[in-house]
């Protein structure tokens, strides 16, 4: 499977998964895609995103979820509050709890 063909299945998943609030804005969604991708090669020290897609999907999936909110750790509003993870720091993280880190 090449690139391409691999962030359009992550693409699929992600839209599929975001069911409701996907807002048709596929340009967006593909930036994101393209970004984290490049970010979680970098950590796993792989040049293939193959066996990197649930950990891609699920950090797409959390980044477009907090546009909007970008460099906030919490939001409180009218009583309510909500606190954000580092979205690459956990995928950084299950990365190398996956074993999917290579090592030279």
């Amino acid at each position: 499977m090449t690139e391409d063909e691999i962030k359009r299945k992550i693409l699929d998943n992600v839209t599929r998964n975001l069911a409701d609030n996907y807002r048709d804005d596929v340009d967006t969604l593909r930036e994101i895609i393209d970004n984290v991708s490049s970010v979680a090669l970098s950590i796993s020290n792989r040049k293939s995103l193959s066996a990197l897609e649930p950990e891609i999907s699920q950090c797409v999936i959390a980044e477009y979820l907090r546009r909007g909110a970008e460099g906030s750790s919490s939001i409180s509003e009218s009583g309510h509050s909500i606190s954000f993870e580092d979205n690459i720091e956990k995928m950084r993280n299950n990365i190398i709890k996956n074993g999917k880190r290579v090592i030279f």
